[in-house]
């Protein structure tokens, strides 16, 4: 499957779907109805290890957060670039104005905003 059109895989495979409950499912149906694709829904989970291991077992595809590993060990994934571009999740912080650690939260928020690009 790794070497198919992201499209045409979610568009003829089964589809685990990430809960539409959770921002990432969300997300995901927003990106699918952009896309013009009406999946053939499978299941609906919200916990991403379960998603990436039913995938690894065949039973088909998903859109999921680009997250970072630690995947459940022993899977084989390919992960495929979405064609179209999608809303970026947005984060933010909160912190105690009086913490003894406020040099620790703005070393913090300007690595952030370093790799953010803001």
């Amino acid at each position: 499957l790794a070497g198919r059109d992201p499209h045409e895989l979610l568009a003829s495979e089964p589809l685990i779907r990430y809960d539409r409950n959770q921002w990432g499912g969300r997300l995901a149906d927003e990106y699918l109805r952009r896309a013009g694709i009406t999946p053939h829904e499978r299941f609906e989970l919200n916990a991403l290890g379960a998603i990436a291991v039913m995938v690894d077992r065949g039973l088909g595809v998903s859109i999921v957060p680009d997250f970072a590993q630690p995947w459940p060990a022993g899977l084989d994934l390919a992960r495929l670039p979405l064609p179209l571009p999608s809303e970026p999740r947005r984060i933010g912080a909160v912190w105690s104005r009086s913490s003894v650690r406020i040099r620790l939260v703005m070393a913090f928020l300007k690595e952030g905003r370093t790799v953010a690009g803001v």
